[in-house]
């Protein structure tokens, strides 16, 4: 074999397996690329006006239209709001739409001729209105495309036939009821301020007949203004607000019926009116079948209508739906004493015979400090002092966790007020106050267990409270105080302690601290005494109570050698105590306030080393 035919032989197997490994390629990618272009490559989706779809294989047609205000509408074959998402939707997968050309095959061969559905849109331009048009015609070989036709495809009159994917059919083959609103009202449940409902429904799950009258007011909280007074639950009436407003339609049943007798709404079995921020009404009417109406179910199942007042639309509606809206006033009545979070909660009042005990709270968040003082209802204030944190949150827990007994009513009995007038009052950073009172005493009617009978503040309705309410109420003022004497607004450590002072007989001896709980005297170098060292690991900067004693506000009990102490910390806080013994032998420390507490008589004597013998 020649040498020229040596290598022609091995260009030519070189060139097969490059053309090989291409169209292993184009086998594993599906085959060769084609050329893709937009079905609409001038629309633009916020510019259209109206949309017609004419489902010619299924005699279906419709129109949807916008408002001025952005918002569809079906105006073809009847007027109705339109689903709003669902249209933009279809707008935005036309403005994405790609096709693969195709300049084969004629109209008549793959049912373009005429086409099964054909689509107009007119979109608003500078120069006026455009018309662009679809039509949609058989299956592609490929069952996961279909071809289509553009009349006018880029705008100069050339018509161009695409195979696009078989998505765009779907999309436009629907039931005018699927365009259509199934919300029945335009209200969220947020904006409700006012519910109205009327009239009666048979309960199964009670078996009973109920009257749903209910008047419900949202004034900072939901109270109910029909028959008596009462707070509502505003978690429930909220669920039965959004499922008012919110109210899905599950079918569409008659857009203009001749008579509404046959659809159970004349007269309606109930009905709910909603009142917005504005006072403007929606009222939604409700009823059952009628037994003689023309629908495959028994009479037992017959299915619940619903129409909006002031529109000839018959909807029907879920029972599951029907059923949140006719729940009864004893499972929308608030049981809760309180319904705050924790973290909002900044004062408590425990009202108690002719006294307030009053718990308060103050700093800022994560360092929050509790105070608490008793005062006469109408006097003046009396000295506060450092809660225990502990009590203050158990206080807050029998609150949060406290629900009424056979509530409403007590079988028909009226608040009646006990020989001592027990109650409370909480308030919130936000301005919410939550107030109940304990009245005559009261045994539960189940089970006997005693306690009081209760009813919220502004309200009528009486309850039943367990005891632990009024053992709260009850509490003193002791089991509050905390037994740290000293507050700084945040918790004391001696790195945090600057400068200590003490004075005694007219002599005053200064300490200065760098920060790193080195000590040195005031004014030189020199390290501090032993006595101070030992003062200090002994407690003298976070005293803890034994007892609390009598106050002593203008110091008539203070023995003759008290010693004065003066703390500044390195944000500025300053504090000002004695230490000292008085007749009896007891070591005490009294604050500024004249609050007295017995304490380790420990840091006193070692205080007194520094003055001498």
């Amino acid at each position: 074999m020649r040498k020229g035919t040596l290598l022609f032989l091995v260009v030519f197997s070189v060139g097969l397996f490059f053309l090989w490994k291409e169209k292993e390629k184009h086998v594993e990618s599906g085959g060769p690329e084609l050329a893709q272009y937009p079905l609409f490559p001038r629309l633009q989706k916020d510019k259209v006006k109206s949309v017609r779809i004419d489902n010619i294989e299924r005699s279906v047609q419709v129109k949807l239209e916008r408002d001025a205000f952005g918002s569809w509408f079906m105006t073809d074959p009847l007027a109705y709001p339109a689903v709003d998402p669902l249209v933009r939707s279809l707008l935005l997968h036309l403005e994405l739409a790609l096709g693969i050309p195709e300049t084969e095959l004629t109209a008549e061969e793959i049912e373009l001729d005429p086409p099964l559905v054909l689509l107009e849109l007119v979109q608003i331009e500078e120069g006026g209105e455009r018309s662009l048009r679809l039509e949609v015609g058989g299956l592609d070989l490929d069952p996961a495309r279909v071809y289509v036709r553009v009349p006018d495809h880029a705008g100069r009159g050339e018509e161009r036939i695409f195979r696009t994917v078989r998505t765009l059919y779907t999309t436009l083959d629907r039931n005018p009821d699927d365009y259509r609103e199934r919300r029945a009202t335009h209200l969220m449940a947020q904006q409700v301020t006012a519910l109205k409902r009327r009239g009666e429904v048979f309960l199964e799950d009670r078996g009973e007949v109920l009257d749903l009258h209910l008047d419900a007011v949202l004034d900072g909280r939901w109270i109910s203004l029909g028959g008596e007074r009462a707070f509502l639950s505003a978690e429930v009436v909220q669920l039965l607000a959004r499922g008012a407003a919110e109210l899905k339609v599950d079918l569409f049943r008659d857009d203009a019926p001749r008579s509404y007798a046959k659809w159970g709404l004349d007269p309606p079995a109930f009905s709910i009116e909603l009142r917005d921020e504005n006072n403007v009404p929606t009222t939604l009417l409700f009823g059952r079948l009628a037994p003689d109406g023309n629908v495959d179910r028994p009479v037992d199942e017959l299915a619940w209508t619903c129409r909006r007042e002031g529109f000839e639309h018959v909807w029907e509606v879920t029972p599951k739906s029907v059923g949140l809206l006719t729940r009864p006033l004893d499972e929308l009545l608030e049981y809760r004493l309180i319904s705050a979070f924790r973290q909002e909660i900044e004062r408590l009042e425990l009202v108690r015979s002719g006294r307030r005990l009053v718990l308060e709270r103050e700093g800022r968040e994560k360092a929050w400090s509790w105070f608490v003082s008793e005062t006469p209802l109408e006097g003046a204030e009396e000295l506060r002092y450092p809660a225990d944190s502990a009590a203050v949150e158990d206080a807050l827990g029998v609150l949060e966790g406290f629900e009424l007994g056979n509530y409403p009513g007590l079988e028909g009995q009226a608040y009646r007020p006990g020989d001592d007038e027990l109650g409370y009052e909480l308030v919130t950073v936000r301005g919410q106050r939550f107030r109940g009172w304990l009245g005559a005493h009261h045994r539960e009617a189940a089970g006997g267990a005693p306690g009081r009978l209760f009813r919220f503040e502004d309200t009528e309705l009486c309850g039943f409270a367990g005891a632990a309410l009024a053992e709260l109420c009850k509490r003193p003022l002791e089991d509050f105080r905390s037994l740290g004497i000293l507050s700084f607004g945040r918790q004391s450590f001696e790195s945090e302690v600057r400068e200590l002072s003490f004075t005694r007989g007219g002599e005053t001896l200064a300490y200065r601290n760098d920060g790193q709980n080195r000590w040195r005297t005031l004014g030189s170098r020199s390290d501090p005494p032993a006595a101070l060292v030992r003062a200090i690991d002994s407690g003298l900067l976070s005293p803890r109570a034994r007892r609390w004693m009598v106050p002593d506000p203008d110091a008539s009990l203070a023995g003759t050698d008290e010693l004065s102490v003066r703390l500044v910390t390195s944000y500025g806080g300053e504090l000002l105590f004695a230490l000292g013994t008085d007749a009896g032998g007891v070591s005490y420390l009294r604050t500024a306030e004249g609050q007295r507490a017995e304490t380790n008589p420990r840091a006193l004597e070692e205080l007194k080393k520094l003055f001498g013998p």
